[in-house]
């Protein structure tokens, strides 16, 4: 009896191949298809096939080179990759559509090589050639045997369609063929800021090695005009970015971290290696190497580097060069802080995201992050001979780089801001815009992703991302503190902001009598911006009052915000550089002028100098010292009729105790029996050449940092606050009388305890000190 029995087997294989560096991993699928008849005669057939491809669609904003948000008149080059790393596709063709609200620019259309070099070019007529643009509809026809185009008559069907083989050019390495279809358009001139860009899909269409129609799937982008604003150029604040130790990734002694929570599928995290991590990896690493070593200047290739060709590096946060970063840690010794390493494969998928809340409404933030393209010799030409080998032909520049890496930054999924194509400069750079949130916007979440093709290079590393707000520079005078009677007479403060960004025009001055623990508001003001500084606008309030003997000791701050609600938000107003403190006497003043109280050095004594514009019968000047510039002590007395003839009275005092470090002194002016007075300003004088000295500050600090400095001279200050890394937080500039000051920061800007420090600048004087947050 005869029987016929055919059974069909079909299985898919999934491997990884690692190419010897500094070639990187490709995906390789393997379909076998097996065929077994059973008749009377039994006979058996195999066929075997294999075949890899790959597809990325991307795009440049060729009109920012150097990075920069999307706006009117932009020019944009739409790029589709196809990566065919084994066997053969036939029937190939690739259709898109011109994006709306651009203009297609002519002759434009062309196939290039993985790093954007022209391989040919295509007329956009329906001529002999394989491309075709017709209207708002783009065809190429690919590979061996591609016919004529014509968009119209073939549409996406299989006329005139090519084949492709994998040992095709431009090759990597020989074994991969990448074809990317290219052509530029114009984002139509006129079009206002919010208006949506949306690059269509386009697609790939083929027949694989089995015959089967397949396509390459591609989503569309939408991108949104958006001001070309650069960094802040003024204080920032706090960043809003808390996860991943505030998106500098931590620190610790482990050469390789282990895995980000905040980095997305595909990339998958690996340890590093020779040959890991490789395309569509990534590692958190504080040394680079894949052979442990702290050698930064190893040479190319060898052996010790990632494919023999990555840089070996450490992480960027806290360098003291920026630029440089941190060198590779010594992980056996020491620890060192971590940055995120990512391979990119030809997909642009996202490798980095987050959901952000307590967003301010209205208010402009910094999205930035410190970036590095890691492979000087990553090229593959385009006949695939690799940057390392004989016969390699450089780029453009003696480049050997290969694909230069390219990001973009989203906002809930909708592109802002590209960093154009970074170049390797064996250097960090930073990269960001400024954005402002709606007017009701509390969260957005914030995506860093691919947008260039694979291949050799696009091996990039990133460091401190950072979203925190841009906000002004606020000053108040008198600052620290004001010092008059219990009189008639009416005072004026004015609270100046200076700011790039002239949305902080809400103001509300308040008092506290309480040391700062509860605050009234005392009036609300909305400023006029009608003053420009360089790039910045500068606007005033004032505040008019009549001291009162009551309100001694009382506390004047002045808060601003972008909208009245956000003057309610401590996370969201900015208080002014210090709190002035209200000193109010029921006293009778003098009426006279002190001018030029001075006081130098001399063999270790100081000698005190002072004029005046009248003399006081009978009266005289009393000398006072302390050692704290709070609490004083008598120690000489002057008489006023004692002066030095001249156009102003002249009077002088040589202090017979020799001077401990420092010393503050001050002048009283007085009538007989004290009746009127009238003190000086306080002066320092210090051993040291030091400009400023810092007396007290508050530590352990909870929220209100108090410092207590003397300056020999008036000016402006920087405070700065820093982490353990030495990464700036925040930095508040403050106005400084020439003697004794009380400075204030309201709120301490960083949220989390730990250990701080605390920079003090002033003309060349730098003053560092630990600090602890409670």
């Amino acid at each position: 009896m005869s029987r016929t029995f055919i059974e069909v087997f079909q299985a898919e294989i999934r491997f990884r191949k690692i190419k010897s560096a500094p070639m990187k991993k490709t995906l390789r699928y393997v379909i076998v298809l097996l065929l077994i008849s059973f008749v009377t005669n039994a006979w058996f057939a195999v066929e075997i096939f294999s075949q890899s491809i790959q597809f990325g669609k991307s795009y440049i904003n060729v009109s920012k080179p150097n990075g920069g948000t999307f706006e009117a008149g932009d020019i944009l080059e739409i790029r589709a990759t196809i990566a065919l790393t084994a066997g053969t596709v036939t029937r190939l063709r690739y259709n898109d559509t011109l994006p709306a609200n651009c203009t297609y620019i002519a002759g434009t259309l062309k196939t290039i090589t993985n790093e954007g070099f022209t391989y040919f070019t295509y007329t956009d007529a329906n001529d002999v050639d394989s491309g075709n643009v017709n209207g708002n509809f783009i065809r190429v026809n690919i590979g061996n045997a591609a016919g004529a185009c014509n968009e119209a008559a073939q549409g996406n069907t299989i006329t005139n369609a090519g084949t492709l083989a994998n040992n095709m050019r431009p090759s990597f390495y020989k074994t991969t063929c990448i074809r990317v279809i290219a052509y530029q358009v114009k984002i139509n001139t006129g079009l206002p800021y919010g208006t949506s860009i949306v690059i269509n899909a386009g697609n790939f269409r083929y027949n694989d090695g089995a015959g089967v129609a397949s396509s390459s799937n591609f989503s569309a982008y939408t991108l949104k005009l958006s001001q070309n604003l650069s960094l802040c150029s003024n204080s920032i604040g706090a960043n809003a970015l808390v996860s991943e130790s505030n998106g500098t990734f931590g620190s610790g002694k482990p050469k390789d971290r282990g895995p980000s929570a905040l980095v997305p599928l595909p990339y998958t995290y690996k340890t590093f290696t020779a040959n890991t991590p490789n395309d569509n990896f990534y590692g958190v690493s504080n040394n680079t190497s894949g052979v442990y070593t702290t050698n930064a200047a190893l040479s190319y290739p060898n052996a010790n580097r990632v494919f023999s060709v990555w840089d070996i590096i450490g992480d960027h946060t806290g360098a003291t060069n920026p630029l440089l970063g941190n060198p590779p840690a010594d992980t056996v010794n020491s620890t060192g802080g971590y940055a995120l390493i990512v391979n990119a494969s030809y997909q642009p998928n996202a490798a980095f995201t987050q959901t952000i809340s307590n967003l301010c409404p209205n208010t402009y933030y910094e999205f930035s992050a410190w970036f590095r393209n890691i492979c000087r010799r990553c090229r593959c030409d385009s006949t695939g001979v690799g940057a390392t080998s004989a016969g390699f032909t450089p780029g453009a520049g003696n480049d050997s780089s290969g694909v230069r890496p390219n990001l973009t930054f989203q906002i809930d999924g909708i592109d802002y801001y590209t960093t154009g194509n970074m170049p390797y400069t064996g250097t960090w750079i930073q990269k960001g815009y400024t954005l402002i949130t709606g007017a009701v916007q509390s969260s957005f979440t914030i995506t860093i992703r691919n947008n260039a093709p694979g291949g050799g290079g696009n091996d990039w590393a990133i460091d401190d991302i950072k979203v925190a707000t841009c906000n002004p520079v606020q000053l108040l005078n008198p600052a620290n503190s004001y010092v008059g009677c219990d009189t008639s007479k009416n005072v004026t403060f004015i609270d100046t902001v200076k700011t790039y960004f002239s949305n902080y025009k809400y103001v509300q001055w308040e008092k506290s009598c309480d040391n700062g623990v509860s605050w009234n508001i005392i009036k609300n003001d909305t400023i006029a911006f009608n003053a420009i500084i360089g790039s910045d606008s500068v606007g005033r309030s004032l505040y008019n009052f009549v001291p009162v003997y009551a309100d001694s000791n009382c506390l004047i701050r002045v808060k601003a915000g972008t909208t009245v609600a956000n003057l309610s938000n401590a996370n969201c107003s900015v208080v002014s550089s210090g709190n002035t403190r209200l000193v109010i006497s029921k006293c009778s003043i003098l009426n006279i002028a002190l001018r030029n109280f001075d006081a130098t050095l001399e063999n270790n004594h100081s000698m005190l100098g002072w004029k005046t514009d009248i003399i006081i019968d009978d009266g005289y000047f009393v000398v006072e010292k302390s050692t704290d510039g709070l609490h004083f002590t008598e120690i000489g007395t002057v008489m006023s009729s004692s002066f030095i003839p001249g156009e102003l009275y002249s009077y002088s005092y040589k202090d017979m105790a020799p001077v401990n470090n420092l010393a503050y002194y001050r002048i009283k002016a007085s009538t007989p029996g004290g009746k009127l007075y009238k003190y000086s300003e306080i002066i320092l004088v210090r051993t040291k050449a030091d400009k400023i000295g810092l007396i007290s500050f508050t530590n352990p600090v909870r929220n209100e940092l108090n410092i207590q400095l003397i300056s020999n001279k008036p000016g402006m200050i920087e405070i700065d606050i820093l982490n353990l890394y030495g990464s700036t937080i925040s930095t508040q500039t403050k106005n400084i009388k020439r003697g004794l000051n009380m400075l204030q920061l309201n709120s301490f800007p960083a949220k989390m305890n730990g250990n701080y420090f605390m920079r003090i600048r002033f003309e060349g004087t730098v003053i560092n000190k630990p600090l602890i947050k409670l």
